[in-house]
This record gives structure tokens, sequence and C-alpha cells, in this order.
């Protein structure tokens, strides 16, 4: 509350000081502080001017309108020049004897036309704006894709067959789990086989057959993933060494159940007995702990699962009853709910891989359907507009005296951009008028006499007043703000023109590349949405080697952030000979990359070597061989810049998918040592707070469920994230270099004038040091994309979890931090 109170005194202070006192004709502004800023060179506070929108209802009620519906014009716009001729409807439609008003904004998009109001005789006050509806231009002026669909119809059905093959292969890789599902069909991925199988799920799995086998069976209706073979010779022993101990530890829960049992029952219950014998009062509550016993029986008590023999004989000829498994009403829940949370991250990496191979074909260049509607849609609404803004323009120019308005030092004198002669706000060409003349110039002299339609033109004449000027009484029909807005609109529209022209015309012309990038962009279909077929979720850690293909080395596609930057590398070398040197030493930092320094060692020694051959040769000996010294230090130089380049864009990728894969496993180690652990859960909760630890136990379950999702999100955001790190820290790099060098140059031009060989040592100088700080730029950044990566994929669960208060298993979570240790050091000594 103390805020508002204090902005509003603010507000209300800067009101008074910029606006006089309203009255009758007296000016809204204060004629000596305009003067007082526009010395000072500030004049920012005018170029805004923050007029109140008037509703209709208001305008009827205080008579402005005679028409309560005045405001909402249904006329049919299917040309622009019947938009056009509504631009003096402000004058229109109100009472021209006592208010004028003028075109004060244009919005094409929404349909609507402002007009600022004033009574007559009153310019310098006007009391808001008022807007006019027209709802058939707002689809006028926006995207009509219907329509480009009809007229671009040829152009759609051939980038439709173009692109049948890729779209068909899609839709039938999507399709198989859809048919699957429908044929009554459990379809596993292979991260779906092998959590059922570390979740001994007796649903998934047939026991006895896997036991008459050896190898792992599935039930009848079960359909796995071809590639789910991989795994299950690597899950087959866990998943027999839990059956087997059903027989051995049936006996030994019995115990811990008798032993911890009554441990907690008399540690629970004895205070209260020995409170009972001293006739005490024992205020402890036993409903936690009871509520607690009863959800322990029902949930964790393992039942045993018969593998239909009544009995098997052992070695002395004893029947003997065989368990196959131990199971809990719990674990039933457990495998339920992991089901549940892996089909949400398959939807989510379905999302995932969908936009990410629409955003491959898309930046292809090869025009597809949507496409091309789109672009022909976003032309022909941006022709539409330009037409406008060029008729508003024209308008303009001739309605008012331009000529008048500039000013000799190549300034407009009402407008705040020296681009153009009008102002894009009132406020500001008001204060202007006062500055240069007087209240009275304001509109007086500078609209034409015809720049007034025929209701005002007759109310004028009516008015009878010899001697006086029209615009001493009247706005015109085109204010000065829209004029001055209009400008910069009329450079919004041409540019958004031409990129929906250049882009229309690339899609729909003919390159001789388009069939063997159909051609890659069908193996990378295939590839993907078989992986998603066979792995499931995991499968978005095929993303990382799709980009790599498209952007790095496949060619599909040209990438603009490469262009932006050898852009700017060309901006930083004023000659040929700079450019080798900042080739040079930019190149030399890159043997800081580790192992990098070892290769370039190894190739300009060996290329060195060369030189060995000359050294008998009288004379030229000497020279050869340092030459060859000379050459062996570049091309080893050349060939450590071009690996260190390779192995800094490959390493992100590589990065992703062997962290995504330790992501996995240690998600695949929780689901698989808490399952095992709720077979214990229930003697440990019988001698502790009951409740609590059940519940505790749940909710770690919980969190190791929502990680699978996660999983999936993580990768996305890492490969994204790596991504814009490079796109900005790359441009700001060089743009930092350019400015770098800019600024040495001029302070040197400084310190060195008259001396030009101090001066170009010094530009020398200058530039050695700043190319090799480029280097060292790249390098970094490269550097601390993969950091970037590491910390994405293996702490967003963890941030996850810290928002919505969850704790997952830390002691597993904390073993990527030991493996990351672990893997640098291994990796420094290779």
């Amino acid at each position: 509350m103390k805020v508002f109170i204090l902005l509003s005194l603010l507000l209300f202070s800067f009101s008074t000081s910029l606006f006089a006192t309203v009255s009758g004709n007296e000016t809204r502004f204060n004629a000596a502080q305009v003067d007082r800023d526009v010395n000072a060179q500030q004049m920012e506070k005018y170029n805004h001017d923050n007029f109140e929108t008037i509703k209709p209802a208001a305008l009827f009620e205080k008579g402005i309108i005679t028409d309560a519906n005045a405001t909402i014009v249904n006329t049919a716009i299917s040309t622009v020049d019947e938009f056009y001729n509504h631009i003096v409807d402000c004058t229109n439609i109100i009472d021209n004897t006592k208010w004028t008003a003028s075109l004060y904004d244009v919005d094409l998009e929404n349909g609507t036309m402002s007009c600022m109001l004033a009574p007559v005789n009153d310019l310098a006050n006007p009391i808001g704006i008022f807007k006019i509806q027209y709802p058939n231009a707002k689809p006028f002026f926006n995207k009509d894709l219907k329509k480009a669909r009809e007229d671009k119809l040829s152009e759609i059905a051939a980038a439709k067959d173009q692109f049948n093959s890729i779209y068909d292969s899609i839709k039938s890789k999507q399709d198989q789990l859809i048919q699957a599902r429908e044929a009554n069909q459990d379809y596993l991925t292979v991260p779906e086989v092998l959590t059922s199988l570390v979740l001994t799920d007796t649903n998934i799995v047939d026991i006895t057959a896997s036991r008459d086998t050896g190898t792992i069976q599935f039930k009848n209706g079960i359909n796995v993933s071809d590639k789910s073979q991989v795994v299950l010779s690597s899950a087959e022993s866990l998943f027999n060494t839990y059956t087997g101990l059903g027989d051995v530890s049936m006996t030994y829960f019995v115990l811990l159940i008798a032993f911890f049992g009554i441990y907690g029952l008399i540690h629970k219950f004895s205070p209260a007995a020995a409170a009972m014998l001293e006739k005490k009062q024992d205020q402890e509550k036993h409903t936690p702990y009871i509520v607690g016993l009863i959800l322990g029986v029902l949930l964790f008590v393992p039942t045993a699962v018969y593998n239909g023999n009544a009995s098997i004989s052992s070695d002395n000829g004893k029947d003997l009853a065989r368990y196959d498994i131990m199971d809990t009403k719990w674990q039933d829940f457990e495998r339920n709910g992991y089901s549940l949370f892996s089909n949400w991250a398959n939807d989510a990496a379905s999302v995932i891989i969908n936009s990410t191979m629409q955003s491959i074909i898309n930046k292809s260049g090869i025009g597809t359907a949507d496409q091309i509607a789109n672009a022909y849609a976003g032309k022909v609404k941006y022709q539409r507009m330009l037409e406008f803004a060029n008729r508003m323009d024209t308008t303009c120019n001739d309605g008012y005296d331009t000529e008048s308005m500039y000013m000799k030092n190549g300034k407009y004198r009402y407008s705040n951009n020296s681009q153009t002669p009008f102002a894009t706000s009132e406020n500001y060409a008001y204060a202007m008028a006062l500055h240069v003349g007087s209240a009275n110039s304001y509109y007086s002299d500078l609209p034409n006499s015809n720049f007034y339609n025929t209701n005002v033109q007759n109310a004028w004449n009516d008015m009878n007043l010899e001697n006086e000027k029209i615009g001493d009484y009247y706005y015109p029909a085109v204010s000065i703000a829209q004029c001055g807005k209009n400008y910069f609109n009329k450079s919004f529209y041409k540019n958004k023109l031409d990129a929906y022209t250049k882009t229309l015309n690339q899609l729909e012309g003919t390159d001789a590349t388009d069939a063997s990038k159909l051609h890659a962009i069908e193996g990378l279909v295939n590839f993907q949405y078989q992986m998603f077929n066979d792995w499931g979720y995991l499968a978005v850690l095929g993303l990382p080697v799709t980009k790599l293909q498209t952007e790095l080395i496949g060619g599909l596609y040209n990438n603009p952030q490469d262009e932006v930057l050898s852009r700017l590398n060309k901006n930083m070398e004023d000659t040929d000979e700079d450019g080798i040197m900042h080739k040079i030493l930019s190149a030399s930092a890159y043997l800081a990359v580790p192992g990098i320094k070892n290769l370039y060692d190894v190739v300009s020694k060996n290329v060195g070597n060369v030189g060995s051959v000359f050294e008998g040769i009288p004379l030229i000996g000497s020279m050869l061989s340092g030459a060859a010294k000379i050459t062996g230090g570049v091309v080893g130089l050349g060939v450590s810049y071009a690996a260190a380049k390779i192995l800094l864009g490959i390493v992100p990728i590589i990065g992703i998918i062997v962290i995504g894969l330790l992501r996995f496993i240690l998600i695949i180690t929780k689901i698989f040592g808490l399952h095992f652990a709720s077979l214990f859960i229930m003697p440990i909760a019988f001698a502790k707070n009951n409740l609590h630890i059940i519940t505790k136990f749940v909710m770690k379950i919980f969190a190791t469920m929502l990680e699978l999702p996660l999983f999936a999100l993580a990768v996305y955001i890492a490969l994204e994230m790596n991504g814009l790190l490079h796109s900005i820290g790359d441009y700001f790099g060089k743009k930092v270099i350019i400015a770098m060098l800019d600024n040495a140059e001029a302070g040197n031009n400084i310190n060195h004038m008259g001396d030009s060989t101090s001066l170009l040592l010094s530009n020398f100088t200058s530039k050695l040091e700043f190319y090799l700080f480029d280097g060292v730029i790249e390098v970094a950044i490269a550097a601390i994309s993969i950091l970037l990566i590491y910390v994405i994929m293996v702490t967003f669960h963890k941030m996850v979890m810290n928002i919505i208060e969850l704790e997952g298993v830390k002691v597993i979570d904390d073993a990527a931090e030991n493996i990351r240790s672990e893997a640098g050091n291994w990796g420094s000594k290779i």
C-alpha cells in the first residue's frame, strides 16, 4: 500500500508539472516547461499519449453520437479500397457542431479504427479516443488459410505428393502401437520390458515357462519389441535370482516379522502397561501405529505365488511345497503405477519427436502443404496491409503541408524522428507546436483545406466565421499521430511481405537436391520412429544423432547460425592477411582441448621430419628442412583445429546420449532397489513409527515414477539449451571481439597520432591479442555446453522434486556425481 501511495504521488507531481489546468481554451502543456525540455533534449516524456478510451455508451449518453450502434460498421470488406474509404468515419458518426474527431490509429489485424475526440475550437485538449469496429475487416486483413489452399491447390497437391512417402512412413510407425493395443495386445517397448523384469511382474512373465526353458518367457497376449532380446539376457539373472529367493526367504521373513513385531509391540505398549500398573495417565496416541500396522499387513505382507504344482519331489523322496516368487499387494500397485508413468513418458517423447522431425522437415527448404499455404496466406495478408499503408502515406503527404513542417537543420519541427515529418504521438506534435510558435499553430497551418471531409466543411460553413481558420476549430480527417505511425507500419509490413515472398518462392522453386533431401529425411524418419517403437521414451536419446546428421554433417539444410558467424568473422578481418592471422590464432586456442596438443605434436613432427631428406643438399638443404618444419607446424595446427572443432561439436551430442543412458540405468536401479526393499518394509515398520515409514516409502516410490516422464523432458531441454547457448554465446562472443577491435583501433589512433609505424604495430598487436581471445571464447562456450548438458540431465528431476517438496533416493542420485568425477579422472589419464 505504501508503494502504491508513493507511486500515486509521483504520478500526480509529474502530471501537474507537465500539464497545466485545462479550462476552456487553455493549453494542456506548460509552454515554459516544454522549452526547457527541448533545450535539455528531454522529450521522451512526450512520446506517448495515454489517452483515455471512451466507450460507445458514454458517447451516446453525452450526445456525441446519435446512434448507439454507430461504432459498429458491418459493411462488406473485400478490397483494400472498401476499407480505406472508412477513414473519414470518425467525423461521419459524431455531432460536428460541437465535437471534432480525427483518425488517430488503425489496427488492421483487429479491424478497428481509433478516433481522437475534442470539443470544437479546443484542439489542444482532446478528451480521449473512441474506437469504431469493422467486423468484416478483421478476416480480410488476416491469414485466410482456406482461401490460400484454394489458390495454391496445384502447388499444395505437388507438395503432398512428394511428402506422401515420408508422412505415410510416420503414420505407419505411429499406428503400430495403436494397432497392437486395438487388437488387445500389450505391446511393450524395451524400457517397459526391462521395468517389468526388475519388478518381477508375474502378469507379464510366464514363471513356469521361464523356469522350464531357462530363458525369459512372456505370457500369452504380451507383444514385445524385437529389440527387447538385448536386455533379456542381462535381466534374466536378476529375475531368476529374485524368483529363487522365494523358497529361502519365506521362512526368514516370518522370523523377521516375529522378531521386529514382538520388539515393536513391546516398545510401543510397555509404557502404557507400566502407566496402568502405576495408575498414571499415559497420553501417548497409538492410532498412527495401529493404522500403520493394518496398512502394513494389507499392503506389504507377502503372499506366495504358486507355480501350479502341488508339490515337487526332493532328493530324499519327500514332497515339498514349491513357491516361485514372493509378492505383495503393494507391488501390484507399484507395477500399475510404473506402467502409468511409462505411458506418460512415452506420450511426452512422442510429442518431442514429432515436433523435432517436423522442424527438420520445415527447415529442409522443401515446401510442405502447410508451409506453402501459410506462406501464401501471409504474403496476401501483408500485401493488403502494405497497400493500405501506401494509400495512407499518399493521403498524409497530400493532406499536410510537409514543406512547411521541414526545418533547415535536417529535422522536422513536429516530428520525433528525422525520417518522417509526422510525430507518432499527439503530445509530441503539440509540444513542438508550442515550442516553434504557439498553441494556435498546432493544426491551423498544417493541413491543406481539402483535408476536411464534407460533414466538417458544412459545419464550418454554417458557423460563418470570417477571417478564421478551419484548422483552429476542427481536426483534419487524419491526425499527425496516425501519419507518423503509418510510416513505421509501412516499413514493418514491407519487411514481412518480403520475408513471406522469399519463403514462398523458395518453397515453390524446384531444387535439384530435393530428391536427395527427401531420401535423407525419409531415412531419418525411419530411424527415429523405429527407435521410438522399439525403445519408447528412451528414443529421445536418438534426437541428438538426428540433429548431428542434419545440422553438423548431413548438409540437409544450412544452419543460419553458421551464416551469421561467418559474416561476423568477415567483419573483424580487414584484409586477407588478417583472415589468415585470425584463423591461425583462433585455432591456437583449440590446442587447450584435451588430447589435441598430442595430435598437434604428432602431425607437426611427422610432417617436419620430411625435411630431413634435404639436409645433405648443399646451400638449400637447411632452408628446405626449415621450411618443412614450419609447414609441419601449420599442417599440425590445421589438423588439430579441424579435429578439435569436430570433437567439440560432437561431444555435446555424445554427452547427451551417454549421460542419458546413465540416468536411465540409475532410474532402473531405483526401481529395482525399491522393489526389493518393499519386502522388508513391514518387519521394520513393526518396530518403528508404522504410518510414518509407510508414507515415506510411498513418496519415494512416487518420486521414482515421476522421474520417467521427467527423463524424456530433461533430454529435450538439454538438447535445446545446448543449441541456445551456442546461438547466443557464439554470436555474443563475436560481437564482443569486434567491439574490442574497434575500441582498440580508436584508442591507438589517439595514442599514436602522427606516428604511422607505432600505430601500425599497435593495431597489429591488438589483433593478435583479440584473435586469440576469439578462439578462447569458442572453446570456453563449447566446454560450458557439455557441463550445461550434464547439469540439466542430472539435476532437472531434483529441481522438480524440490518444487513439489518430494525427495527421491538421494544416495543413487549422488552416484551420478561420483561417476562423473571418476570418468573425469579416467579421461584426463587418457
